[in-house]
């Protein structure tokens, strides 16, 4: 099912194209982004089922949309071990996914699949945290989508060819308030499809750090939902430029050019690396994967060298970073 977006300034452009390829892209550079240039409309195609709002209200104002500020779905307040889900990912590099179009697509899969709460993502693309503070660790990683999120999440631990899918658990440290953790390796899981998910895309992040994560006092929200930004005009629907909640970490990772070139986008014939690299990195086979010299080295520079962990370098990966909001969800454990 794909999710028709109405920002399109005419509501018409290249919509079959879209459809068909820039879903499977979501599912390659599924780190993260929120944004688009309008509103949302409902995840089956009409907005006939979003009640238009006063001209001064953008806040939640059902209850069961309104816990903690952000759009929690329980209440991790005197909880010792509580856990969130990603609500919003807003890429900021590398600048070849940065672009618009990308972002809009990108955003559907990370935004919950809850109109009762005016969130009408396809909520495909699932990262959750969850801390124990008494342990003083952070345990985070992938979840399967939900058709109804309020039924809660768990962490996947699996198999997927060569690839092992597993969260991980860190300490994480507390600078007055501000929480960072060096979470290392993480295969992140991104699903296409709400049910059955299918088979993820899988994004092999490297030396990933969450940092500057400010949790609320009740444990329930990083970053707020943006009452005061939406528009009621648009039925306060999200946009590019209104976006539906204001973020409260930051993420930065980077890929290596010989992992992205692994990842297969079978729908797309193409690995990961030739999608950070735009077409001309390929090497025209079936699949198109990254061109590569004489001594069987990738011809594509990144921006960023894995081994001395600075931009520039011997340029064999791509950095990534991006800012995120997160809320509060149940979450049990390790799938069974």
């Amino acid at each position: 099912m794909f999710l028709r977006w109405s920002w399109f300034e005419d509501g018409r452009v290249l919509r079959e194209e879209i459809e068909m390829r820039f879903m499977k892209l979501m599912g390659v550079v599924g780190l993260l982004a929120m944004a688009g240039g309008g509103a949302l409309v409902g995840c089956d195609g009409s907005d006939a089922d979003i009640t238009p709002l006063p001209d001064d209200e953008c806040a939640q104002t059902e209850p069961t949309c309104s816990v903690g500020g952000c759009v929690a779905l329980t209440d991790n307040a005197d909880k010792s071990t509580f856990g969130l889900r990603m609500s919003q990912l807003t890429l900021t590099a590398p600048t070849a996914l940065t672009g618009a179009t990308v972002q809009q697509i990108v955003g559907g899969g990370v935004l919950m699949n809850l109109e009762a709460c005016r969130l009408t993502g396809q909520g495909t693309f699932n990262w959750l945290l969850e801390f124990d503070k008494t342990a003083g660790t952070v345990r985070t990683g992938g979840a399967l989508p939900r058709k109804n999120p309020r039924e809660g999440y768990c962490f996947i631990s699996a198999q997927e060819g060569a690839f092992t899918i597993e969260p991980v658990t860190v300490p994480y440290a507390d600078d007055g308030g501000k929480l960072s953790a060096n979470v290392g390796d993480l295969l992140v899981p991104i699903y296409l499809a709400l049910d059955p998910p299918g088979t993820p895309i899988l994004l092999p992040l490297k030396d990933a750090r969450v940092t500057e994560l400010s949790l609320s006092a009740d444990n329930n929200c990083v970053g707020t939902y943006n009452a005061d930004g939406l528009l009621p005009s648009d039925r306060c629907l999200p946009s590019r430029d209104y976006p539906a909640f204001v973020d409260g970490a930051s993420l930065d990772a980077h890929v290596t050019l010989e992992e992205a070139d692994q990842v297969i986008v079978e729908d797309l014939g193409q690995t990961l690396c030739v999608l950070l690299g735009g077409s001309s990195s390929g090497d025209g086979a079936t699949p198109n994967r990254c061109a590569r010299d004489a001594n069987g080295a990738i011809v594509l520079k990144g921006d960023f060298c894995s081994t001395t962990g600075t931009a520039g370098g011997c340029q064999d990966a791509f950095s990534l970073s991006a800012t995120f909001a997160a809320s509060a969800v149940d979450i049990s454990g390790i799938c069974l």
